[in-house]
């Protein structure tokens, strides 16, 4: 009886054990299906990766994301990203930053429930090389003298930050930080530079500069040329735009040198003569205030005309103006020629040209003799006359150009020495 009792009572105590006994976690390897595909977007600093969660038993997810590491197998203790709390499935991206350039990186997804951490297979990429900075010469716009304005625009920084950017130049081509140099700023995009203490009518060459851990990187070459000097007459401070039209440099305005001046009743065909349109009196200062004074300038007789252009400069000859003809209509303006040198305004009766060369012809009217009512101003607004320095086969008599609103034309004509044209200098070869 009592064997039988003992028997019982270990019975009792073996089933009280086994309940006792703890119940195994979950298999999540095999109830939750997580998995990473290849990276994207690679770039020398960063990449993107896709992470996907199979949930479909519903379980509490308390972390999940990617891990990544520069040797294999990473776990969570690396380099991660995490995403908090889900109970369904779940597909998610990470964008990797900080990388290294030119470095092979081992990538994980994985997901956390309580103290068990899941992980998929590896992924491996390979982050892009370090390499230069790609950069772009701006157009030379605001072309001086002694001034230009240019640029750059940094498309790409290869990988690494840019320390430096400007533009190069000198005059003999491939300009770099050895030559004449700007710095304008760091960082990639569009920037602004100036060319500053330049040389008159000289050739340049410009590129743009990128300086960055790689090194220096220069963009595509530009070739420019500084424009003219302006002239400034030293008699009288009158500052005057040129131009150059083919070989030849001229004055792109009419000259107002005025050391005298007469009205219109006055005349010679020996001696200097100046005159102001429309101004009938002796007083240079009253003269110089008219506005026709300071839109046309001064009307010459011949004898004042050769002797009027400052030093350097001088009354072009009969030739010089044919050659000026030639140049604009061998340019394919044939018929032409004044339609192209005349000033966009200030000529009546529709008469305005497009003044593609700069030459900025004005219709300064003429001072000459009416055959039945003496001497007189005429033909502002509508006629421009200059004087060159070839005399006619005929006594007091020299060539000269003209321009009227009427037309196109650029006619040579005979002008007797007293009458008062305008004058164009042309600069001394």
């Amino acid at each position: 009886m009592k064997k039988i009792r003992y028997s019982i009572l270990i019975l009792i105590a073996l089933v009280i054990i086994s309940c006792k006994k703890e119940v195994e976690p979950p298999d999540y390897n095999s109830r939750i299906l997580i998995t990473t595909e290849e990276a994207t977007n690679i770039e020398y600093q960063s990449a993107t990766v896709k992470g996907s969660i199979n949930n479909e038993y519903g379980y509490q997810i308390t972390e999940y994301g990617h891990c990544w590491d520069t040797e294999t197998n990473p776990d969570i203790s690396k380099a991660r990203i995490s995403f908090s709390t889900i109970s369904s499935s779940k597909t998610f991206t990470s964008e990797l930053q900080n990388l290294t350039s030119d470095e092979e990186y081992y990538v994980k997804a994985y997901f956390r429930i309580g103290e068990t951490v899941v992980y998929s297979d590896e992924i491996t990429f390979s982050t892009v090389s370090l390499g230069p900075p790609v950069v772009q010469t701006a157009s030379v716009t605001n072309i001086t003298a002694n001034s230009a304005t240019s640029g750059g625009n940094i498309t790409d920084d290869g990988g690494s930050s840019i320390l430096a950017r400007g533009i190069c130049w000198n005059t003999s081509g491939s300009p770099t930080l050895n030559d004449d140099y700007t710095t304008d700023g760091t960082g990639t995009g569009s920037y602004t530079s100036n060319l500053n203490g330049l040389q008159a009518e000289t050739d340049y060459y410009v590129r743009a500069y990128a300086t960055s851990e790689y090194g220096t990187e220069y963009g595509n070459e530009l070739q420019f040329t500084t424009a003219l000097e302006d002239l400034l007459d030293s008699r009288d401070g009158n500052t005057y735009k040129v131009v150059k039209i083919g070989d030849q440099v001229w004055m792109a305005e009419n000259l107002a040198y005025l050391p005298s001046v007469s009205p219109s009743t006055e005349a010679s065909d020996t001696y200097p003569i100046y005159y102001v349109y429309d101004y009938e009196w002796t007083n240079i200062n009253e003269a110089k205030a008219t506005s026709n004074y300071q839109t046309y300038g001064v009307l010459y007789n011949w004898p004042a005309a050769m002797e009027a252009c400052p030093t350097g400069w001088h009354l072009p000859s009969d030739y010089e103006w044919q050659q000026l003809m030639d140049f604009v209509e061998d340019d394919g303006y044939v018929n032409m020629v004044g339609l192209v040198l005349k000033a966009t305004n200030g000529w009546a009766e529709d008469g305005n040209g497009t003044d593609i060369y700069d030459f900025s012809a004005l219709p300064g009217g003429l001072r000459w003799f009416e055959y039945d009512g003496g001497p007189i101003f005429r033909f502002k607004e509508v006629g421009a006359y200059w004087w060159s320095s070839t005399e006619t086969e005929y006594d007091n008599d020299a060539w000269s150009r003209y321009l009227r609103s009427e037309n196109s034309d650029f006619i040579r004509e005979r002008g007797p020495f007293d009458f008062g044209f305008s004058v164009r200098c042309i600069r001394d070869e």
